[in-house]
C-alpha cells in the first residue's frame, strides 16, 4: 500500500515540477539576439560554398590576426550581407571578387556583426569571394569549455598552447 501511495505521490507531482521552468519569467530579447540567432534576409540571399580561414596567433600578446575568405553564389539577387565577427576583434579590411573585378564594399559595424553593403548587386546564380582581414585581441574563455572564448596555456613542456571553445557563443 505504501508503494501505491508513493506511485501515486510522484506521479501527481510530476507535472508540477516538469512545468517549473514554463512558468518561469520569460528572457527580452535583444536586437544582438535576434542578429545572431535568426536567418534574416542579408543571410539568406547567398550560400557560402566554401571558407578558407588563416589565423596567426601572437601568443606573448594573447592577440591574433586573420584572414577568412567566404567563397559563395547568389541564390537570389542581392546587395547587403550579414557576417559575424565577435567583438573585441576589429575588421581590417574588406573586399569582394566576383568575375575578374576585386573591390572594396562598404561595411559598418553594430555589435558582432559586420553589415557589408557591395559596390554593385549579385544577380541570382553570380558567384563571389568575400575577403575579411581582422585581428586583436578575441574574447579568452572564462570557464572552458562551457564558456566560449580563446585558451591560452601552456603544456607541460611550457610550449605554448592555444584552443578556442565555443560553446555557449557559437
Amino acid at each position: 500500500m505504501r508503494l501505491l501511495t508513493a506511485l501515486l505521490l510522484a506521479t501527481t507531482l510530476a507535472p508540477a515540477v516538469a512545468d517549473a521552468q514554463l512558468r518561469q519569467q520569460r528572457r527580452h530579447f535583444t536586437q544582438a539576439d535576434t542578429l545572431r540567432g535568426t536567418n534574416g534576409p542579408f543571410r539568406t540571399w547567398w550560400d557560402a560554398t566554401h571558407y578558407d580561414v588563416t589565423i596567426r596567433p601572437e601568443f606573448a600578446a594573447q592577440r591574433i590576426e586573420g584572414a577568412t575568405r567566404i567563397s559563395f553564389r547568389a541564390v537570389q539577387n542581392g546587395q547587403r550581407l550579414q557576417i559575424d565577427l565577435q567583438q573585441p576583434l576589429e575588421v581590417r579590411s574588406i573586399s569582394i571578387a566576383s568575375g575578374t573585378a576585386t573591390t572594396d564594399p562598404y561595411y559598418t559595424r553594430e555589435g558582432n556583426v559586420v553589415w557589408v553593403d557591395l559596390p554593385q548587386p549579385l544577380a541570382q546564380g553570380q558567384h563571389a569571394v568575400l575577403t575579411v582581414q581582422y585581428g586583436g585581441v578575441p574574447r579568452a574563455a572564462k570557464n572552458p569549455p562551457w564558456d566560449g572564448g580563446w585558451i591560452w596555456k601552456q603544456d607541460a613542456h611550457d610550449q605554448p598552447w592555444m584552443s578556442v571553445a565555443c560553446q555557449g557563443l557559437g
